[in-house]
């Protein structure tokens, strides 16, 4: 159990300063090239095959759904839907679909295009992976699980959450800039004689 909250540590840690863009494009991807299941069942349920992990079953299940929801509607429903959540827009989704642009608009509000864009979207959420409020919200249980029993796991997991939300103020850069002269290439001259009763404090001529 330690072990595996410690690779969930440095699994987070890693990730965490990167946030995906909320698009669509990986989950229509593999919306083109899901197709319905032909293995044996006994292939489909062997625990050795990654496929049969917990986030691949997930997957499936929306996939299936998302099968279900487009045999229901028409084919041209379910590519102005998918060409929707690309971003194209509607006078170019009636070019590609040889339709008039408020054909598109009517598609695009049947209930049914509605549920299927819904699923693509929480497909897509799922691939994209836990946002920077999710990983912070896990850390922040490791933090309070292992508050007593191992303060140290805890202690990571609070230093990472400030890391994330910027709690550290970054050191400011020295700009400080340090000449040197050369007397004998550059001797000094009338300028560089201070007139009486001045002096150089901290790097400005003042008054004695």
């Amino acid at each position: 159990m330690f072990t595996s909250r410690v690779s969930t540590i440095l699994a987070l840690h890693i990730t965490a300063a990167y946030t995906p863009p909320m698009t669509t494009t990986l989950a229509l991807e593999h919306l083109d090239e899901m197709t319905e299941e032909q293995l044996p069942i006994e292939l489909l349920n062997d625990p050795a095959h990654p496929q049969n992990d917990q986030f691949y079953q997930s997957l499936n299940q929306i996939k299936r759904a998302i099968l279900h929801q487009s045999a229901i509607l028409r084919p041209i429903q379910v590519n102005a839907a998918k060409a929707a959540l690309s971003g194209i827009t509607h006078v170019k989704i009636a070019k590609k679909l040889d339709v008039h642009p408020q054909s598109v608009g009517k598609y695009l509000r049947d209930p049914g295009v509605k549920r299927l864009q819904e699923l693509i979207r929480h497909m897509q959420h799922m691939l994209d992976g836990p946002t920077n409020e999710h990983r912070k919200n896990i850390l922040y249980r490791i933090a309070i699980d292992n508050e007593h029993q191992r303060p140290s796991v805890s202690v990571s997991a609070i230093d990472m959450i400030n890391k994330m939300s910027g709690g550290y103020e970054q050191q400011a850069p020295n700009n400080t800039v340090n000449i040197t002269i050369n007397n004998e290439l550059l001797p000094k001259g009338e300028l560089d004689i201070l007139p009486h009763g001045m002096s150089v404090i901290e790097g400005e001529v003042m008054p004695e």
